[in-house]
Parts: structure tokens; C-alpha cells; sequence
């Protein structure tokens, strides 16, 4: 069992087409991946189980020049349960192109923007008591652990899925590093310059 949904721009421009292809080709590849996989493992088992996957986009912040989703998929292929992942999707809508964003490019090139936004996250989620920054297991957050990010006036929202900072039964972690906190390594001329005023 599984479903995929994500947002389809009704408003006809270039980047917003971009946009709702990009979204279109992504949900089928993980459509294709997962389907794909539940054949192999089914056409390979005597006994049925039951697998299942719930893929969802979602606007969290639109306006001409921004566009930033986030992304969730919670898969179950048995076991005791399931696991929920995060992604996103941001665009800088820039002459007319939607322009998809790595985390880098909110920043000035060559700035410590990785352990800024680390060390912030790190006492953040020491503050919720995730269970491995607490126990020490957890000290630093790498580009790669901060991949899922989402843009909003309040700031830049970093989601980590369980098992990021803390055991399963500990769910999800979300924070929000405010621009107050960025100051000095964003990229004035970047996407980000319109929270800056």
C-alpha cells in the first residue's frame, strides 16, 4: 500500500512548471524504487506481510522569489515499525528559473556556516533532551545530517527523523535557527535577503 502526494502549481510560470515536474519525477522514481522492491521481496516469500509507504510534500513557505517544501516519507517493510524520513525542496526564483537550493547557497562562500548552524542545533536539541547529545554519543552535526531543511521568515527549520539525535521512541527533532543567529556568513545578495531587512 502506498501513496504519494505533493503540490501542483496552478499559476503558469517557467519556475513554477520546473518546480511541479521536478516534484512529478521524484514521487515516481520513490514510487518505481519502493514498488519495485515489494515485488522482489513478495514474489520471494511464501507467507504475505504487509508493506507500506506514505510519500508527502508540502508548501511551507511560497512567495515570487521563494519557494520552500518539506518533504516526509514514512515506509514500513515489517519489523516492529516504521521509520519516518525528512527531505525539502527549496527554490530561488531568480530571472525567471526556479533554482534549487544546497545549503551553501544561503551563505557567503567560504563562511563556518556549517558549525554555526551545528553548534546552534546541537544545544537546541540538548535543550529537548535528545538522548544522544545528552549521553555525548552526538557532539557535532555534519553537511550531510542537515540536508533537510526547510526556509521560512522565522528562520531556517531543520528536521532530523528518529534515530538522528536519539532513539526510535524519542521521535522526531525540529529546530529553527533564527537569521538573528546568521548574521555575518548569510549571503546578502542570496535568496535569504528579503529576511534581512
Amino acid at each position: 500500500e502506498a501513496s504519494y502526494m505533493y503540490p501542483s502549481f496552478i499559476t503558469d510560470t517557467k519556475a513554477n512548471r520546473e518546480i511541479t515536474e521536478r516534484l512529478e519525477k521524484e514521487a515516481a522514481s520513490e514510487k518505481k524504487k519502493f514498488t519495485g522492491e515489494a515485488e522482489e521481496y513478495f514474489g520471494s516469500q511464501e507467507s504475505a506481510g504487509e508493506w507500506q509507504e506514505d510519500y508527502s510534500y508540502s508548501i511551507e513557505y511560497y512567495s515570487p522569489g521563494l519557494i520552500s517544501l518539506s518533504g516526509e516519507v514514512f515506509s514500513y517493510t515489517g519489523g516492529a515499525h516504521g521509520n519516518t524520513f525528512y527531505m525539502s525542496s527549496n527554490y530561488w526564483i531568480k530571472d525567471g528559473k526556479a533554482l534549487l537550493l544546497g545549503l551553501s547557497d544561503l551563505f557567503t562562500p567560504r563562511s563556518n556556516h556549517i558549525k554555526v548552524l551545528s553548534d546552534y542545533c546541537i544545544r537546541d536539541l540538548r535543550k529537548q533532551q535528545a538522548g544522544w547529545v545528552l549521553n555525548g554519543e552526538l557532539k557535532e552535526l555534519k553537511a550531510d545530517d542537515l540536508r533537510a531543511f526547510v526556509i521560512s521568515p522565522r528562520g531556517i527549520t531543520f528536521a532530523f527523523a528518529p534515530y538522528a539525535a536519539g532513539p526510535y521512541v524519542e521521535g522526531s527533532y525540529f529546530v529553527t535557527v533564527g537569521y538573528a543567529e546568521l548574521k555575518g556568513i548569510i549571503n546578502p545578495g542570496g535568496p535569504l535577503e528579503q529576511f534581512l531587512k
